[in-house]
């Protein structure tokens, strides 16, 4: 999950590509949810979004999220 939620928040395009490529699920949940459970938590690319990273939301759903 840090493989791609970390460079997500960060803005990181080349560290999201990387992990994409490398076969992360776009969709992976990081658990940081009310309750701790994955479920309850948020997408890469809605930790992205939160942080107005706008050219990684764009390689996000380019690579499938």
């Amino acid at each position: 999950m840090r493989a791609l939620h970390r460079p997500a928040m960060r803005g990181d395009v080349p560290g999201v590509q990387a992990a994409l490529q490398a076969g992360v699920d776009p969709d992976l949940l990081d658990g940081r949810g009310p309750y701790g459970t994955q479920a309850a938590g948020s997408s890469a690319l809605r930790r992205a979004a939160q942080k107005g990273h706008a050219a990684v939301v764009a390689a996000l759903v380019e690579g499938g999220a």
